[in-house]
Parts: C-alpha cells; structure tokens; sequence
C-alpha cells in the first residue's frame, strides 16, 4: 500500500467534505497536529481507513502502516526509527470509537516523533 502525497491530499479532501470538517481541521491534519475537533478526530479516522492503515473495526494494521511509511521515507535511519513508533503505537488500547482511536494513535506517533527529533516537514 504505497500512497504518494498527491494521492494523500485527494484522499483528505475527500475525507474533509465526507466527514464536514472545516479548513481548519483539515489544515491540522495536514501539519500533522492534533485534531481539537470531533469533526478533525474523524477526518483522521477516514483518512487512515481509506489508505487501509485503520480497518473497518477501528483497529490498527501495522503492516500496512509499515508500508505506507516506507513509500514516504526514504532515509534508511529515520524508516527504522518509525517501525521502532508502529511497534510502540500498536500496543497501546485504543478507544472503541474509531474516530477517538485516530485521534489517540496520533497523539503516540506525534509524541513518538518527537521525542525522536524526527521532521515531519517531507512527510504529506
């Protein structure tokens, strides 16, 4: 499961009018900051189920997860740190409700990434 970042952005857009979130959800999720709306938690959710890294019971699938960051990184170093953050992240229990379980998957990879000293300015 490869997405380039033009495939990525069609997908958020299409995941922002499905779900109604605003611009600004929309552009919270593009930084890679944390969604503060229900309407940005689910915008998320959408966009990690149609690039199959969320399957349809809200649970994670870390080897497509695995594999879409692949198709992002292409530094050796920073693609094992980020198995070394799916490996963390899949652990970790997740609400029920998937568009809380986006949210707080998020919220590990953002503080995983950053207490790395990871960039996230190449990724989408």
């Amino acid at each position: 499961a490869e997405v380039s970042k033009d495939e990525a952005m069609a997908i958020a857009t299409s995941c922002k009018e499905e779900t109604g979130a605003s611009d600004a959800d929309f552009e919270t999720i593009i930084k890679h900051e944390s969604a503060e709306t229900q309407e940005g938690k689910c915008l998320l959710a959408c966009f990690l189920k149609r690039v199959n890294v969320m399957d349809a019971d809200g649970k994670m699938i870390k080897h497509a997860a695995l594999e879409i960051s692949e198709s992002l990184i292409s530094n050796d170093d920073e693609r094992a740190l980020v198995a070394e953050i799916i490996d963390i992240c899949d652990d970790i229990d997740l609400s029920d409700e998937h568009c809380e379980a986006a949210f707080e998957y998020g919220e590990c990879w953002k503080k995983e990434i950053n207490s790395r000293g990871i960039s996230t300015d190449h990724l989408v």
